[in-house]
Formats: C-alpha cells, sequence, structure tokens
C-alpha cells in the first residue's frame, strides 16, 4: 500500500551506521592551479555517484560549530526545524593537515556557505506521452513534504528561515535540485532535500496548486522568442522521437488532455518517480566547511537510504545489473539513446518563417549531427564554431557587417537540451539581420557554404598549427586561472557534468568539459564533409516583415493536442509573401505561427557546388593571430612594509608584561613588514603594537606553524601562541566578549572581522576635477586579473529625450566600430562593455591585465572621437554603420518593455525620477534624426567632462599611476575636462506624498497579447541611512518566504511573487510584486495588505529564537565572502557610483543588526508598511489580456497609443507629487 497518498516506501536500511561507500578516482590532480579545495568521489552501494568538496576557503581550523551553537547530527526523526538534535555527542574533527593543501593566508574575508546538488537522470524526453511536462511537474511536486518531514513547507521553510535559497530545474534529460545554506544548516536541509528522494507524500491535496503554479510559469513564458523556437521545433522533430513532447507542460497537456484520453495525472506521476528517481540513475556533490571524511559520513547516512533500482520498470529505465551498482567502471547505456536522430530527414533541407512576437529578424541554419558527448576530449564542433562564429577580418561576420547585413552572429551547438543530447546535436548559426539582410538572405546562406568549402579546403590540405594550439593555449589559461563559483554555482556545475547520459569519465569531472585534449582533425572533417551540407539543413527564418504574434487572434480549437499533428510544407518559389500565401500553420502550445517550404532542387545543387573546397579569398579567410593572448602572468609585488605572511589574519595569544605581571592577551594580526621582519597586532581594545618576529619568513611555512604552534617575538620578551590559523585570511576574531553574541537562549551571533584599515580599502591617487581614480592591489585572489570600472561623466548628460537617445546610438555605434577588438580580446578572457548611464558613460574591462591598457587606449581612443567635431562622424564610423546602428536602436525601442513585469519596473523608475525617459519620448526625439543633429548633440553632451574610475587587481602603484596618465592624456587630448561634483547631472528623485490612499498608477500592457498583469506596490521609505537599510533588509527577509508561501503556493496569485528591498538613487523603500495571468488588480493589492495585517500578528507572536535565527540569517548573508575579484569590485565601485564611499557597507549592516530587536522591526513595519495608516504607496498596475480576471479593468487603449497613455499617467503621477524631491543626499546624488 502506498502511504499516505505518496510513492511506495522503499525497505528502510536499519543499519545505515554501517554503510560504506567506494572511493573513486582522485580529482585533485586534475583541479585548476589555483582551486585549493579537496575532493573526492564516492559511489553509494545503492549506486548514487557522489562527488565531496571539503571548502578550504571557507573552513578554519576552528569548527564552524564554534560560532553557532548548532549540532549537525542527523538522527532518525529527531531533527527539529532549528537544525538542532537531541544528541549532542559527535564532535567535528578538524582535517589532517598532511591531507590540506596549504592556503594563502589572504585568500579571502567573509563567510561562505555549504551547497548542494541533487541531479536526476531523467527530463522531459521521458515524459510520458499521456501526461507532457511530467518531469516538470514533479518537479514541483517533489518539495511538498515527505514521510520524515510531512510538513509541506517543512524543507523550503527551513531553507528560508535560514538565510538559504533552493531551487530546481527541469531539462531535458536531467532535473537537478540544488541547495545553498549557511555551513552549520547544510546537515538537516541536506537531509530534508534527501528525504523527497525517499518518500515523497505527492499529495493529491497539492496537485491543483502546483498545476495552477506550471501554468502561471507557461504563461510567464509564453511571449518569449527562444522558448517558442524551441517547442517549433520538438514540435516539427519525428513524432516517434522523444523530444517530440511538450516539456514545459500547462494545464491543457498535463490536466485536461489525460484526463480526456483516460489518464490520471497522479497516477502517471507516482508511476514516473518510480521509474527514474532511484539510486544509480542519481549524482550529488555537496560542498562545505567540513573534512572529506566528515562529508563522507554524513552524505553517505543521508542518501544511502534511496533504492539503488527503479522501484518499477520505466521505458528508458537504465538497464542496470544489480551486482554491478557498486562499479566504478560500470557504464550504462540508456535506452533512449536507441532513438536516433531528433529531424526527420524529409524535414531537413526546408525554410520555416516564423512569426515573432518582438520586432526582429534572425536568420539561424541549423545543422543536424551525430551526438557530440563521446569526442569531449577533442571538442571538434567547439573548433568549427571557433571558425564560423568568428568576428574578425576575413570572418563571415566582418564581411557582413561591412556590407551591412548583420548586426551579430552565433555559431554552435547551445546549452539547451534540446540541442544538445544523447540522440543528435544542432549545431546552429544564427544571424541577427538588418533590413536590407532581411532582403539578402539567401545570399547570406550561399556565402556561409562558401566559407565552409574554405574551410573544407584546409580540413583536406592541412590546418595551421597555430589555430588548434590557440585554441588549447586560450582554453588552458582560462582552466588555470578560472575564478571561483561561488559554492551553489561550483556544485550545480560540477553535477552537470556527472549526469548519467553524458560520457564523461569519473577522472575527468573538473575539466573534461573546459580543456582540449587532443587535435582530431579527421573528426572536423568528417564532420564538415558529412553533415555540413544544404540537405543536411533547416533555414529557420524570423521576421516581423511577417507580422508579429499580436496581428493573429489565438484560436483555441486548434489546442486540442500537444504537437502538430501533420506539417504543411509547400514549394519555396522564391517570392513569398505572407498576406498573398496560404494561412500559416500554429505551433498548438505557444500559439507560433509560421510557413514551411522547401528548398528547390536548383538552390540546393547551387548551395551543394559553393560548398566544393576552395582557398581563401580576399574577402573570406581563417582568422588572424590573436593579439590579446596574455603573455605576462606574474603577480605584481606588494609594498615590502605591508606584504604577504602565513600568520596575516591569524587569532593569537601574546604573554605580555601589565603592571608587575605577565598576563596573555588574545590578538590579531593585521600586517607584515618584511622590512622589519614585523607584524602589527591590533588587541582586544583595539589598540595596536608591532611586534619583531624571532624567527626568519621562511620559517612560517604550513608546515611549521599550526593551530596551537608556541613561538617567541621582540627577541623572546614576547611568547605567543596561535589559537586560530587562518589558512583561509579570515581574519578569526570576534567583536568583544563572545558573550556579546549570546543572544537569546545561548545562541551566538556569527563573527564580524575588525575594520580594515584604510590601506587595505580602495585608495584615491588622483583627486582632481578631471579625473578622480581609486587603486586597490589585489590581495585576496591571487589572480593575473584586474578589474577597471569608469564613469566618464558629462554635464549635459540625460538633458532631454535627444540627448539620452543620441547618447545610446554613441554607445552602439562605438560597440559597433570595436567589434573585432572587443571579439578576439574576450576570446582571451578580456572583456569588455560600454553603457549609457544617467550622468554619461560607463566603461568596463575586466580580466587577465596583461594586455587591459591596449584595449583601453583602442576603446577610449573610439570614445572620445566623438568629441572632435560637431558636424561629421569620426572616421572610423560610416554613414551605412550610422543608419545601421539607428535601426538597431529604433527596433530595441519597440521591443522594451513588452513583458508586464518589465513594463511596471520601468514605470516605477520613470515616477520616481522625471528624466527617467520612456522609449516614446526617445523614438519621437529620433524620427528624423540627421548625422548633423547626431553630432550636435553629442558635442553638447560631451561639453565638459570629467572620469571617475576604479582600478582593481593586478596593479601596483607605479603600474595604477601609468594608467593614470593614460586616461588623463586621453581627455586632455579630446577636449575640455574638468567638471566639479556640484556640476554633476542632478539624480533628484520624488517624494511620494504619505496618503491611506495610495497613488496609483494604472495602463495596459504594451504587447496586446501578453497574458500576465503586473503589479508593483512600492512603499517608499526615506533617505539612505545605515540603521534603516539594515532595518530593511532584515523584515524583508522576514517577510519574503510567507509572502511567497501564502500567495504563490497557497493562495496561487501567479508564479512571480517576490518582496525585495528598493535603493533608488539614494531613496530606501520596499517592493511588493505578484505577476498573475489569474487575479484581478484589485484581488493583488487587497491580499498583499491582507498579507501584511496577518504578518504584524505573526511578527508579534514570533518566538525570540525564531527571530533571533532571521536576524542571524541576515548577518550571515551580510559576511558572505566575494568569490571573484569581480564581485568584490562591484562592491566597491557601487560606492563610488552612488557617492556614498561605505567601501565596508556589509560589514557596517552586520554591526548594526546585533543590536536590532523584535520591537525595533515591529516599529519600523508600523511605521512604513501598516495597512490603514498613511504610507508613502505607490501601486503600478499593468494589465494584461489574459482571460480570467486578470484583465479586469484594463484601459480601451490602441495598442499604439499604449507607450504615450503610460507617459501621460505617470505625468499625472508627478503632478501629484507637486514636485517634492528629496533633495540632496551626498556629495553625488542630488
Amino acid at each position: 500500500m502506498t502511504p499516505r497518498g505518496g510513492c511506495a516506501d522503499p525497505s528502510h536500511n536499519d543499519g545505515l551506521e554501517g554503510v560504506t561507500a567506494i572511493r573513486g578516482p582522485d580529482l585533485n590532480a586534475s583541479r585548476g592551479e589555483l582551486d585549493k579545495k579537496l575532493y573526492r568521489q564516492i559511489l553509494l552501494p545503492n549506486g548514487i555517484r557522489c562527488l565531496l568538496i571539503q571548502d578550504t576557503v571557507a573552513m578554519h581550523m576552528n569548527s564552524v560549530d564554534d560560532y553557532y551553537d548548532i549540532d549537525d547530527e542527523i538522527d532518525e526523526g529527531s531533527v527539529s526545524d532549528d537544525g538542532t538534535t537531541e544528541s549532542q555527542e559527535e564532535g567535528r574533527e578538524s582535517g589532517s593537515r598532511g591531507e590540506e593543501d596549504s592556503v594563502d593566508s589572504e585568500s579571502n574575508d567573509g563567510i561562505r556557505d555549504a551547497a548542494a546538488a541533487v541531479l536526476v537522470g531523467a527530463g522531459s524526453m521521458y515524459d510520458p506521452l499521456s501526461c507532457q511536462g511530467m518531469a516538470h511537474f514533479l518537479e514541483h511536486l517533489l518539495f511538498m513534504g515527505s514521510q520524515k518531514y510531512p510538513e509541506e513547507n517543512s524543507y523550503e521553510g527551513f531553507v528560508a528561515r535560514h538565510g538559504g535559497s533552493d531551487n530546481a530545474c527541469t531539462e531535458w534529460e536531467k532535473t537537478t535540485y540544488n541547495l545553498s545554506i549557511p555551513q552549520p544548516f547544510l546537515w538537516p536541509a541536506l537531509d530534508r532535500l534527501a528525504q523527497h528522494f525517499v518518500s515523497p507524500l505527492l499529495l493529491e491535496s497539492a496537485v491543483e496548486r502546483e498545476l495552477n503554479s506550471i501554468e502561471s510559469e507557461f504563461e510567464l513564458h509564453k511571449n518569449s522568442d527562444s522558448c517558442r523556437r524551441q517547442q517549433l521545433l520538438c514540435s516539427t522533430a519525428r513524432k516517434d522521437h522523444p523530444i517530440a513532447k511538450f516539456g514545459w507542460g500547462n494545464l491543457k497537456s498535463l490536466s485536461e488532455f489525460p484526463k480526456r484520453d483516460g489518464f490520471e495525472p497522479l497516477k502517471e506521476m507516482r508511476s514516473f518517480f518510480n521509474q527514474y528517481y532511484y539510486g544509480a540513475n542519481m549524482r550529488v556533490a555537496v560542498i562545505g566547511a567540513y573534512t572529506l571524511d566528515e562529508l563522507e559520513a554524513k552524505v553517505t547516512k543521508i542518501f544511502s537510504e534511496i533504492p539503488p533500482l527503479p522501484r518499477e520498470n520505466g521505458p528508458y529505465s537504465l538497464p542496470v545489473e544489480p551486482s554491478k551498482i557498486g562499479n566504478w567502471n560500470a557504464s550504462y547505456r540508456a535506452p533512449i539513446l536507441e532513438s536516433g536522430p531528433a529531424l526527420e530527414e524529409q524535414n531537413m533541407a526546408k525554410i520555416f518563417r516564423i512569426v515573432p512576437v518582438k520586432d526582429r529578424h534572425i536568420l539561424c541554419l541549423v545543422w543536424q549531427l551525430p551526438p557530440q558527448f563521446e569526442n569531449w576530449r577533442s571538442k571538434p564542433c567547439d573548433f568549427l564554431s571557433h571558425l564560423l562564429g568568428h568576428e574578425a577580418p576575413g570572418s563571415l561576420f566582418a564581411l557582413f557587417r561591412d556590407q551591412g547585413l548583420v548586426v551579430s552572429c552565433m555559431a554552435g551547438i547551445g546549452d539547451d537540451g534540446s540541442e544538445v543530447a544523447s540522440t543528435h546535436a544542432l549545431f546552429s548559426f544564427s544571424f541577427n539581420l538588418t533590413e536590407k539582410g532581411l532582403a539578402q538572405w539567401r545570399s547570406i546562406v550561399t556565402k556561409v557554404y562558401e566559407y565552409i568549402g574554405i574551410l573544407r579546403y584546409y580540413s583536406e590540405k592541412g590546418w595551421p598549427d597555430w589555430i588548434y594550439k590557440e585554441i588549447k593555449q586560450i582554453h588552458d589559461l582560462t582552466y588555470r586561472f578560472q575564478n571561483e563559483s561561488s559554492p551553489d554555482e561550483l556544485v550545480d556545475e560540477i553535477v552537470d557534468n556527472m549526469a548519467p547520459h553524458l560520457m564523461l569519465p569519473p577522472e575527468r569531472i573538473l575539466d573534461g568539459n573546459s580543456l582540449f585534449f587532443e587535435c582530431r582533425p579527421d573528426l572536423v572533417r568528417n564532420l564538415l564533409e558529412t553533415f555540413f551540407t544544404p540537405m543536411n539543413c533547416r533555414i529557420e527564418l524570423t521576421s516581423s516583415s511577417y507580422g508579429r504574434a499580436a496581428d493573429f487572434k489565438e484560436d483555441e480549437s486548434l489546442s486540442q493536442s500537444t504537437m502538430i499533428e501533420e506539417l504543411i510544407t509547400e514549394e519555396d518559389d522564391g517570392d513569398f509573401h505572407p498576406f498573398k500565401s496560404n494561412p500559416p500553420q500554429t505551433e498548438p502550445m505557444f500559439g507560433t505561427r509560421f510557413w514551411c517550404h522547401s528548398i528547390t532542387q536548383q538552390w540546393l545543387d547551387e548551395l551543394t557546388a559553393t560548398r566544393d573546397p576552395k582557398p581563401a579569398t580576399s574577402d573570406l579567410f581563417l582568422p588572424p593571430r590573436n593579439p590579446f593572448i596574455p603573455e605576462n602572468l606574474s603577480l605584481m609585488p606588494l609594498p615590502a612594509n605591508d606584504t604577504r605572511h602565513t600568520l596575516l589574519n591569524s587569532s593569537i595569544k601574546l604573554c605580555i608584561p601589565v603592571g608587575k605581571s605577565k598576563q596573555w592577551l588574545p590578538g590579531l594580526i593585521l600586517q607584515y613588514d618584511q622590512t622589519k621582519n614585523a607584524v602589527l597586532v591590533s588587541y582586544e581594545d583595539e589598540e595596536e603594537m608591532w611586534h619583531e618576529l624571532d624567527e626568519e619568513p621562511s620559517f612560517y611555512t604550513p608546515e611549521n606553524v599550526f593551530t596551537g604552534f608556541e613561538g617567541t617575538m621582540d627577541k623572546k620578551k614576547t611568547k605567543f601562541r596561535i589559537l586560530s590559523l587562518s589558512l583561509s585570511g579570515k581574519p578569526r576574531r570576534m567583536l568583544g566578549d563572545e558573550s556579546d553574541f549570546d543572544v537569546l537562549e545561548g545562541k551566538s551571533f556569527p563573527p564580524i572581522d575588525p575594520p580594515a584599515p584604510p590601506h587595505r580599502l580602495p585608495l584615491l591617487i588622483s583627486d582632481t576635477n578631471t579625473l578622480k581614480l581609486w587603486w586597490m592591489q589585489d590581495r585576496t585572489f591571487h589572480r593575473p586579473f584586474a578589474d577597471l570600472r569608469m564613469q566618464i561623466v558629462c554635464q549635459k548628460a540625460n538633458a532631454s529625450p535627444l540627448h539620452m537617445a543620441c547618447a545610446e546610438l554613441m554607445v552602439q555605434l562605438c560597440s559597433d566600430a570595436l567589434t573585432g577588438a572587443r571579439y578576439q580580446a574576450e576570446l582571451c578572457e578580456l572583456f569588455s562593455s560600454l553603457s549609457v548611464t544617467d550622468s554619461g558613460f560607463g566603461l568596463r574591462l575586466h580580466g587577465f591585465n596583461d594586455k587591459m591598457k591596449d584595449l583601453l587606449i583602442t576603446s577610449l581612443q573610439t570614445i572620445l572621437s566623438f568629441r572632435k567635431s560637431d558636424v561629421k562622424l569620426p572616421s572610423s564610423i560610416t554613414k551605412d554603420r550610422f543608419d545601421v546602428c539607428l535601426e538597431i536602436q529604433r527596433r530595441s525601442y519597440k521591443n522594451s518593455d513588452m513583458t508586464s513585469s518589465g513594463q511596471a519596473s520601468s514605470i516605477r523608475m520613470k515616477a520616481l525620477r522625471p528624466t527617467v525617459w520612456s522609449t516614446s519620448q526617445k523614438s519621437k526625439a529620433m524620427e528624423n534624426i540627421s548625422v548633423e543633429v547626431f553630432c550636435q548633440t553629442i558635442h553638447d553632451i560631451f561639453s565638459q567632462v570629467c572620469v571617475e574610475s576604479l582600478l582593481h587587481g593586478n596593479f601596483d602603484r607605479k603600474s595604477a599611476d601609468d594608467m593614470k596618465i593614460l586616461i588623463v592624456t586621453s581627455l586632455k587630448e579630446s577636449g575640455p575636462c574638468e567638471l566639479r561634483r556640484k556640476q554633476y547631472p542632478p539624480q533628484s528623485v520624488l517624494r511620494i506624498p504619505a496618503s491611506k490612499t495610495p497613488s496609483v498608477i494604472l495602463v495596459p500592457s504594451k504587447d496586446p497579447q501578453e497574458p500576465n498583469t503586473a503589479v508593483e506596490l512600492y512603499l517608499q521609505i526615506g533617505k539612505d541611512n545605515l540603521r534603516e537599510r539594515t532595518l530593511i533588509d532584515l523584515l524583508v527577509h522576514i517577510m519574503d518566504e510567507p509572502m511567497f508561501d501564502q500567495l504563490r503556493t497557497k493562495d496561487q496569485f501567479g508564479y512571480d511573487v517576490s518582496c525585495s528591498e528598493r535603493w533608488s538613487w539614494g531613496i530606501t523603500g520596499i517592493l511588493f510584486k505578484v505577476v498573475t495571468s489569474v487575479k484581478s488588480t484589485e484581488e493583488v493589492v487587497e491580499r498583499v495588505d491582507r498579507f501584511l495585517t496577518e504578518f504584524r500578528e505573526t511578527l508579534l507572536e514570533m518566538p525570540k529564537d525564531v527571530f533571533h535565527s532571521h536576524v542571524v540569517a541576515v548577518a550571515t548573508q551580510k559576511l558572505d565572502m566575494f568569490n571573484s575579484l569581480s564581485e568584490e569590485t562591484s562592491s566597491y565601485w557601487d560606492e563610488i557610483a552612488d557617492g556614498r564611499f561605505e567601501w565596508q557597507a556589509w560589514r557596517n549592516e552586520a554591526v548594526v543588526l546585533r543590536s536590532i530587536t523584535k520591537d525595533d522591526v515591529t516599529s519600523a513595519f508600523d511605521k512604513w508598511l501598516m495597512p490603514g495608516t498613511p504610507r508613502s504607496m505607490l501601486i503600478i498596475k499593468v494589465i494584461g489580456t489574459g482571460e480570467s480576471n486578470s484583465s479586469k479593468g484594463r484601459p480601451d487603449v490602441d495598442p499604439q497609443d499604449v507607450e504615450e497613455f503610460c507617459d501621460v499617467e505617470v505625468g499625472k503621477f508627478h503632478e501629484k507629487c507637486n514636485k517634492q524631491y528629496w533633495g540632496r543626499i551626498n556629495a553625488k546624488l542630488f
């Protein structure tokens, strides 16, 4: 009998304590050069392959339990909601120093979460035909309780309450469940997660709710052109192929159609679970600040209850023999592999003309290849995508760009499971076309085959050796110096590499997908000769010239099945016109309109002849050598008086004279002076003192010093003992006495680092009205990387819609002119971006620092060349490229805010700041723009400029000064470049009047086929200050999960339900957002207010320990360590851009949290949020055209006039505010 409506209960292993795992191949030798984590693979007796990661970055010699009064024991049935257990007997062992790699003493600051990912080798391809979307449906329903934890929200509530996050994702051949949570709560959270695979309840009472949730999720993506294209591909695949399904799922495919055909969805789901959710078909990756032995013991115990084999046989269950489950050499060939290619031969050599939702023209050539997983060593498709998709001179893109035909291109096999699968691979070559390119799309296809002919020529005659060597070198460097991923990203990536359907051997899990191990020109040649042919190609032409989705009425009668029942193909006569041809066919689930035409035999013959092998031409040739490959990979030295040392940031005790006696006093080593061989120690009272080390620097190695080590200083006058050796670089001293943190029932607050000294924070090395440059040399990540952020401040920026539109066009022109250089730099992990900001332009360069100066010179020359004339374009910009970029910009304006959610957010921004111009205002300003008017406007924007910049990374002071000189020289050569802060463009924010009746902006969705309605309730709080923004963060954290659980899960208001804090140009606020396809805006507003009223009672009744767990969770999140140089740079740059300069705001907020009480939070709630009281609230309602209540109250406005209508409604709000602004926030925001 199935217990409580769940799946069959597996036999429990009463002897789990004695279960042992088999260890797999060692991965530590295949780590990246700077990866100090330790890895271990284990194979559980039930066939689950696990990868365990000891996070030495986060791990300290002291147990994490020293700071959190919580035990991590998982005892049968005894784990409480706060993670504590009945038993406190199991201790924590330190990792063996013999096994650990040494870790630099300055590797990072902050706390780091633990994370886990569980992969099941079954996805949408495994869906039963009777219930399509089943894998996705099970992913939703699985979390609705288990036998061991029957409460419906036990798992997700536990994770959210303790500052963690969880998610799940269904793909074509796998479903992944992931978890991220503070270290002490890993094991109780992981046990809750694992029990969903042991004995989920799959309750009937939750079915309708989760079906509605899936329907809402589908409605959110229904107007996505990429999703529509993917489903059209599936719907026109072989009817007997497992990809020919509707993997998203909705109410029709999971309820209406199955019941019509005599199937019970819940019964089918339980069967699906029993067929595919079993040990041999699962993979697990876990990272935590625990030793490998601890990880192995815990993971083995938690996951060993899952049965090894299917509970019942399914059509695609792995053919696993019980005797091979415990064998690392066992490999399984899933029956799904026998399905063969996805696309029928008769559906190739076809042209699919597709009607999009947005205004766009995209040409995509799709070649069907054999599955490529087995070619992981040589990656022949990556080799071909490098050549076909290159953007340097000689490439197809460069030729088409110069001819004004294309805007961008992309070549290769996509990540989506419909394109890369066990049964096939689809190699796509897509072009974003201009209007001119659309008219000449056939010539583009012809040129593509001409270039394939050139590639065939080299595949026969031999490739230049340097091409493969260059590709391999770039991949080697990227992997060698790869950034440290966040724990959740790392386990997601690793568990994906472990998927049963992939062919990566266990010893290559870490690097198999990243590196080139061998050159196989024979495989490249075979692909070119056999598969890159016109007969094996499907041409997809997506164009708004055929109309847009909104131009066609939905016909529900067509949606009586999930697939296209019969594909109608017509002959292509070369003169297609949508309004003169037969009506389009319709893909039934998304409603995508399309026509299918056969390519004429004549054109097929011409293309076949064109692809004959031939030498390169003057227009088309192989890529040139890449000038941006880094050569100097050394780290620049730190100053001798503040350099690296093993003892740095470690906690110690020193025996020093106090009066007539000696006492042991705690201290923290802050700095090491190599010239004096001395360390700076900070004492408990924050007094600092230098002490000379008695041993030479070479003595202090990880082999010689460890926790508990005793030594001497000051010529043996001072003894010291190491309390905590900071192998991760995190200072291990808390503020004050530990009793300060025994806040409520003995639970401790997380440790907070002492404030960083000024010389360890961004240093202002240029402070003029021309350049303000902050510099900070990296001490943390030890990679030859740098991150340069730059804001070109223009006094006239954003002065009018025309100014903003011209600035955006200039960015398009610059990016277009820099395409070749930027592309080659990006291949070498040196990235750049240019954007428009409220006060001018933003430039960012980041990646390997060796050639960064070269790219900066090129970028600045291009940008500043627009200052030279107010009547003509720079010499690097032609009139043709101006016209192309203008076309791109106009199209982007048409395509903006096409979702109700995005439209609501844009309206809120425009409401808060009248100088945030709408796309309608900018479009009107650009209607008749000429080159002369553009140049005059840009010259006006650039009339007075200055630069604010941050340089962070592998640059010492001398090299930073060189960059400073380069920037100043470039600026001064281009024109006037002095601007005082008070001359910066104003960034004023309107003050929303407090009232019991909120202000409302109600508009129709821009897209007349948008099925969703979006409601934003924005509550403005006030000028940024430390205590209030910390209170906001805590309040939002406490509200977010219960709001999601109530409105999204229980009340079924929609898939997108959220609560978040807002920081808008220095003004704080709280935002509640609901996107729904079933509820009216009135229902949403009423329910949010009712939730707030109910929440106040919840807050008043909240036990002290629960409240404190929220405080600890928020503090832990704020103390999260930076995972990469870019993350740390972003934190500092935000402070500069916002004018706040609070470098360690996260630390200051954590300190404030220590003093916040529940009464403080309740008072803040009453002051800011309590319904029935005066509140500074703005409600944005964007009403879609869904068939349910969600469209109730939609204004009757012609689709062509919606944007202007929105502008008028925003203007009414501005009048209501009576131009009352918040005034000056800081030196830059006023």
